[in-house]
């Protein structure tokens, strides 16, 4: 807080909360304080997943007509709009999900009569999008939009492939099992509604995927638009294997009730009723704020050996340093460490004195101590 005042900060920008901190609890003191403090605070968090929602909402509309057999003006229309609400979000590129997938779809299936509606949905999508663009030009924009979107910037070959095969690898992992039981639903017979609806499906996840899997600097959340699509080839897998196995699911699905009924136990009874149980990291911080007003000083915790999240609850300068450093630092000074390192500190500065202050076992047994020049 020092810090952003002695700057004239007034606003801070949030682009992730995992960012600010992992433990919820930390976020939320960090958000009370930077409040607390006079400090606007603005999200700019990503709408990935609403973004994903809005297209794969677009596709379900879309089939609900194509599956039978016409698709009306009235449906294209309405396409187009919940398209055009999605690109005023992002940007048009997402909606490349939604165009590329379904036009590959028509094309194997031979549906040329339906190509003209897919347009005229573009056309409503991209009017919005034009009026916008046309409001807020500035002469340069096109280069910058070129720009952000990689066109025109040769990466070289190493890189691009690093990108590749970054992108596949954070792609596959983050969207588990959906990325591996999906082609377990392969069939020749693509003519009843299933086998349609698969096929549907797996063009409008893979196709726009396929082209940013080579696209450069592709990020693997760009590719969040598929998700939906690949859960449904998931559920209908799902569906289909719980009729042949149904002993298998019945256990899975006693096990899903009993880890809901946790997560709702804890959420809802245990956590609002005993919150000291869960307020380990503020209890430790509390004892360490507690003992250090004494005698007021910098606070230096071991970078690589301690879990630092207790430390948001100390005030005061804090500042994580590795133990060859812990030597060198400004005196008198509070530090952090284990019972070993207290020994081997004294041992490398017989002129310094490390008084342990507070012992904390439950704290990765670590030792608050006090170090200070050696009085003569």
């Amino acid at each position: 807080m020092t810090a952003l005042h002695a700057n004239d900060v007034r606003t801070v920008i949030i682009e992730r909360l995992d960012r600010l901190a992992r433990d919820l609890m930390i976020q939320e003191t960090i958000i009370g304080d930077l409040r607390k403090h006079g400090f606007e605070l603005v999200s700019v968090a990503e709408p990935d997943l609403m973004l994903a929602v809005m297209l794969f909402g677009a596709f379900v509309l879309w089939w609900e007509g194509a599956s039978a057999g016409k698709v009306s003006i009235g449906r294209w229309s309405a396409v187009g709009l919940i398209l055009a609400v999605a690109g005023l979000i992002k940007g048009p590129q997402p909606l490349a999900y939604f165009f590329i997938g379904v036009f590959a779809f028509l094309v194997l299936a031979r549906r040329w009569n339906e190509v003209v509606g897919l347009a005229f949905a573009g056309v409503i999508a991209s009017v919005p999008l034009g009026v916008w663009y046309l409001a807020v030009y500035q002469t340069g924009d096109v280069g910058e939009w070129i720009s952000h979107s990689r066109i025109g910037s040769p990466r070289a070959l190493g890189d691009q492939v690093w990108n590749s095969l970054d992108f596949l690898v954070r792609v596959a992992l983050g969207m588990l099992p959906a990325t591996v039981l999906p082609p377990l639903l392969v069939r020749r017979d693509r003519e009843d509604s299933i086998g349609r609806l698969w096929l549907a499906l797996l063009l409008y996840a893979t196709c726009c995927t396929a082209i940013l899997l080579f696209w450069p600097g592709a990020r693997a959340r760009y590719a969040m638009p598929a998700l939906p699509a690949l859960a449904s080839l998931t559920g209908i897998l799902f569906a289909r294997m719980r009729l042949k196995h149904p002993l298998p699911f019945r256990i899975s699905d006693t096990l899903i009730a009993v880890l809901i009924g946790y997560q709702l136990i804890l959420g809802w009874l245990v956590t609002p009723n005993f919150p000291g149980l869960f307020a380990q990291a503020r209890t430790v911080g509390d004892r360490i704020a507690s003992v250090m007003r004494a005698d007021p000083a910098p606070l230096y915790p071991l970078r690589d050996a301690l879990d630092l999240s207790p430390l948001i609850y100390v005030p005061g300068p804090v500042r994580a340093i590795t133990f060859a450093e812990l030597a060198d630092v400004q005196l008198p000074a509070w530090a952090i460490v284990t019972p070993k390192q207290v020994a081997e500190l004294q041992a490398r500065r017989p002129d310094l004195e490390a008084e342990v202050r507070l012992l904390m076992p439950e704290y990765q047994d670590a030792r608050l101590v006090y170090v200070r020049k050696r009085r003569q």
